[in-house]
């Protein structure tokens, strides 16, 4: 695996003004961090550090900027062969393939989860979906960027290959339909965080439960062994989200299920990560 980290830090025009020697001062501040490279844009005022690694101290550091008048952001990728997305027991799916929905057909309902801070969660309305998009053989895809879709294809073989944790639900008033939504029936445990790096919300009250009000994770994602019982097809225990309203679960699927994407010419698997499952502390 490899590990592209980039943290962009910007100054405003005012306090560039004020500040000459802006640029000194943060690299000072982020050399202990062991950046391997320097980024300058067009923009005077803006500087991207590249790290290797996710840096431990990384999060205190960029505190620390902000409250000296620093503003910026981290962006974070990561690579792997095909063998290690091969020999992963269990992977998040990822796609980034889009299609569209007819206007005004894309409808939910926001289901409250939580009653004591009203954080909801989409209840989707299939039945009066409409897509825009043709299915052509096994497809993946995303609607609107929101919830997945698989062709009709594709969803007779996961049909076919007895494939659990998993409801496909058509799409759209047409039968036989041409796409079916990719409905996880099974929940996993909490994730172990640490090592997932994400970030309880301040919006959590002390009554919440501990599955909503996350930053999405910027990181791998670990699950304890003890208790890791998996389906082909899971849904994270946690929705994401801010604001009061949820942004999603994260997909988790099988080495089986990967292998078949695979199998079927599914191209649009971009992102997928392999899962951690490490012994409880």
């Amino acid at each position: 695996m490899r590990e592209i980290i980039k943290f962009r830090v910007e100054i405003s025009k005012e306090e560039a003004t004020h500040r000459p020697q802006w640029e000194r001062e943060v690299l000072q501040i982020l050399e202990p961090l062991g950046f391997i490279a320097i980024e300058r844009w067009p923009n005077p005022r803006v500087l991207t550090f590249q790290f290797d690694h996710y840096p431990a101290q990384l999060d205190e550091v960029w505190q620390h900027l902000q409250a000296r008048g620093f503003y910026g952001s981290v962006w974070e990728r990561r690579e792997y062969t095909p063998t290690e997305l091969l020999d992963a027991a269990f992977l998040r799916l990822g796609t980034e393939a889009v299609v569209s929905s007819v206007d005004g057909t894309l409808r939910w309902d926001w289901v409250t989860i939580c009653p004591h801070c009203g954080f909801a969660e989409e209840r989707w309305d299939w039945q009066h979906l409409q897509i825009s998009d043709l299915p052509t053989g096994p497809h993946l895809a995303a609607v609107d960027w929101h919830p997945l879709v698989v062709s009709a294809p594709l969803a007779e073989a996961l049909q076919q290959a007895d494939v659990t944790g998993l409801s496909l639900i058509p799409v759209g008033p047409e039968r036989p339909a041409g796409w079916y939504a990719l409905q996880p029936t099974h929940l996993l445990p909490p994730l172990l965080v640490p090592p997932t790096r994400m970030r309880r919300l301040p919006t959590a009250t002390p009554h919440c439960a501990r599955d909503h009000h996350w930053e999405s994770p910027t990181s791998e994602l670990y699950y304890r062994q003890d208790g890791f019982a998996a389906a082909d097809v899971n849904a994270s225990y946690e929705v994401f989200g801010d604001g009061g309203r949820a942004t999603g679960r994260i997909v988790i699927i099988s080495n089986r299920v990967y292998r078949l994407l695979l199998a079927m010419g599914v191209t649009q698997l971009v992102g997928c990560e392999p899962i951690r499952v490490v012994a409880s502390a």
